[in-house]
Formats: C-alpha cells, structure tokens, sequence
C-alpha cells in the first residue's frame, strides 16, 4: 500500500517499519549491531537523517530493552506488529 507523507509522519517508528515493509530489514540491521546501517533502514521509513541517528544511536545503547542481548542475539521476535515472547 501507498502511503501519504502525513500518513507516515502520523504513525510510530514500529508502525512505519511495519506499513512500509522495512520490518524484516530493520531486524536484521538491528541485529547485526551497526548502527549506519540501523539509521539506513531508518531513513527508509521516512524519519529525517538527524532523527534517525538518535534513533539509532538510543536503540543500540539499549539493546535487552528492545528484545536482544548484548551480542544482538535476538531474544524476543516482532512479528505482525506484536512481540512473540
């Protein structure tokens, strides 16, 4: 599906990696622990590069929050816009 810019501007990072098809993208980004390539993924999704830098940078920083150990070993999956535990 084809979304307007304030379609996606209204929607939340997780919401705009799932509307856009960039999930599966991001969780191997995400996983391989760089955040360059974790902020290029973010860019996909239509977040400014500053944002997605912080973006990036934050999630990194807080990896068990976000469902993976320290070495990026996923530890919950994100699927159909739910975690699986």
């Amino acid at each position: 599906m084809n979304y307007t810019d304030a379609e996606i501007s209204g929607m939340t990072v997780n919401e705009r990696l799932f509307a856009l098809g960039l999930d599966e993208e991001f969780e191997q980004a995400f996983a391989s622990l760089d955040q360059a390539r974790v902020s290029a993924v973010l860019r996909k999704a239509k977040l400014a590069e500053q944002q997605a830098e912080e973006t990036a940078s934050a999630l990194l920083s807080n990896l068990e929050y976000y469902g993976y150990s320290k070495e990026g070993r996923l530890l919950h999956k994100w699927k159909n816009g739910k975690w699986l535990w």
